[in-house]
This record gives C-alpha cells, sequence and structure tokens, in this order.
C-alpha cells in the first residue's frame, strides 16, 4: 500500500485543525488507523515537531502505524435541534402566514384592492411579489394603478408606471388611463399631461406590432414613442427554434453586428416562423 504523505505549513492555529483533518481523512481513505481527534499538531503523534514556514515537515505514516487496524465508523450525527420545537406556537406575522404566492391567487387580491382604491396594499403586495420570485404582469400593475386611481394618488402611480419601464413590461393604454386619471384627480395637471402626450406618441394602433428590434436593449419607451408600432421586448439571441412573431407581417431589424448574423444565417428559419426579414447572405 502506497504510504500518505502530508505536507504541512504553518499560517494559523485553524489552518493546523484543517490540515490535522485532512490528514486523519486521508488515513482512513488508506485504511490506517485514526488519530485522535484534538487540537495538536499530527507531527507530534509521530515523535516530529511542529513544522515551520521555513522547514516544513513531511512524514510517511505507513512505515509507523499498523494499516490493519480496525478504523471505527463516524459517529452518528447528532439530531437536528429543528426537530423539537413546536411550530404552531411560533409568532409569525399574520400577514405572511395567510399569503398565497401564486400569480393567479395575486392577481385576484390585487383586483380586489383596486375596487376598493387600496393602493398602498396593492403596491406592497407588488413588491412581496417580486421578493417571492413571482413576477409581476402587466394586468397586476393595472390593477395597482387603478387602485390609486381610486385613491387620487399621482406620486404612486407614476412610481408604478417607471417601475414597469424598469422592469422590462410593456404598459398598455388602461395602464397609462389610470395613471392619467389619478394624476389629473389629485390636480397634478402638469404631470398628468406628460403622461397624456407620451401615450398620444404611440400612434393610432399603439397595440399593434410592426417592427421588432433585436437584441433586447431596454429601449422599449424610447422606441415606442416613435409611433410606428415598434418594439424592444424580444429576448431573442439567434437559438434555434425562433420565435414566433407577435402579429402577422412583423419585421425582425437587428440594431447590432452580431444580431445581423444571427438573422442572416436563420433567415429561412425566421422566415418559416412568419417572420419577414432584411438580409443577405452571412
Amino acid at each position: 500500500m502506497a504510504p500518505v504523505r502530508q505536507q504541512f505549513s504553518v499560517c494559523s492555529a485553524k489552518q493546523a485543525v484543517r490540515q490535522q483533518q485532512r490528514f486523519h481523512a486521508a488515513l482512513r481513505r488508506q485504511g490506517a488507523c485514526c488519530l485522535a481527534e484534538q487540537n495538536t499538531w499530527p507531527g507530534e503523534q509521530l515523535g516530529d515537531f511542529p513544522p515551520t514556514p521555513e522547514a516544513p515537515g513531511l512524514f510517511d505514516c505507513s512505515d509507523r502505524f499498523d494499516h490493519s487496524v480496525y478504523c471505527p465508523p463516524p459517529a452518528p450525527a447528532p439530531a437536528n435541534e429543528f426537530d423539537d420545537w413546536d411550530w404552531d406556537e411560533l409568532d409569525f406575522p399574520a400577514d405572511l402566514c395567510d399569503l398565497d404566492f401564486e400569480q393567479d391567487s395575486c392577481t385576484a387580491r390585487l383586483d380586489e384592492m383596486a375596487r376598493s382604491g387600496d393602493w398602498e396594499g396593492a403596491s406592497k403586495l407588488l413588491e412581496q411579489m417580486r421578493h417571492y420570485g413571482v413576477p409581476p404582469r402587466v394586468r397586476d400593475y393595472r390593477h395597482a394603478l387603478r387602485a390609486c386611481r381610486h385613491a387620487s394618488q399621482c406620486g404612486p402611480a407614476c412610481e408604478l408606471i417607471e417601475k414597469m419601464w424598469a422592469t422590462d413590461l410593456d404598459p398598455d393604454t388602461a395602464s397609462y388611463g389610470s395613471a392619467i386619471a389619478a394624476c389629473a384627480r389629485a390636480g397634478e395637471t402638469s404631470r398628468a399631461k406628460e403622461l397624456e402626450a407620451e401615450l398620444q406618441s404611440w400612434g393610432d394602433s399603439p397595440h399593434h406590432v410592426r417592427f421588432h428590434v433585436v437584441p433586447k436593449i431596454s429601449w422599449n419607451r424610447l422606441l415606442r414613442r416613435i409611433g410606428c408600432g415598434i418594439r424592444n421586448t424580444l429576448p431573442w439571441g439567434g437559438t434555434f427554434p425562433p420565435p414566433l412573431p407577435p402579429s402577422e407581417q412583423c419585421w425582425l431589424i437587428p440594431s447590432q453586428d452580431d444580431a445581423a448574423v444571427q438573422v442572416a444565417e436563420m433567415s429561412t428559419e425566421l422566415a418559416a416562423s412568419g417572420w419577414r426579414v432584411f438580409s443577405c447572405d452571412p
């Protein structure tokens, strides 16, 4: 059996203990007898002196131990300290115990808050959804904006609009309409006019998508103001199969060189999926 060799270098007491534990594990793998688990230098068990950084110790355990000695199995793991807890007696916040963070359940609760004008509860629920890994959808923000409209809350409504753009959501006209109404009811006419001007810049058919720009670079808000039905929300990077177009006769326009190469290489597949492309041979 090959000898087990271990080289130790001194940096700290904790490193020495870890080195000793690695040495014991090596002995177990070779079938050797385990050293006593104590915070001492392994070299002391062999009659050596503790090594130093200038002269690290090198010892051969196979020459000094009888490898045929039985090495006992490790002790069983201690019982879980949480097994004895009385979970029913623990004091959890009531608003967290009763929450159901399923997507449809959250949407239904937001609808109820919109009807009652509970804009604070709606904003809090949106944050909790993001925290627990349930990303809010456009319809969820729409309900929260309705709550702001009923409560005449201009500031929170504008914050929700900005949050939608920041999280790469594509607000609809109903979301902007609720925000405009909230600002108008609160007497914030200037902010209401700003939102109304942005909404009008989307054109006569704001929900009809005629062009998609790739890759996705968070240009969507600026591109929508062009007013020709252009979007930048498609998370496509040249993979197969290509995504389906959002509408018939929708053009896929690359905005970077690598995206142009990807569109050219997959022009046949994109056309078969229903896209219209500007392309040439790659």
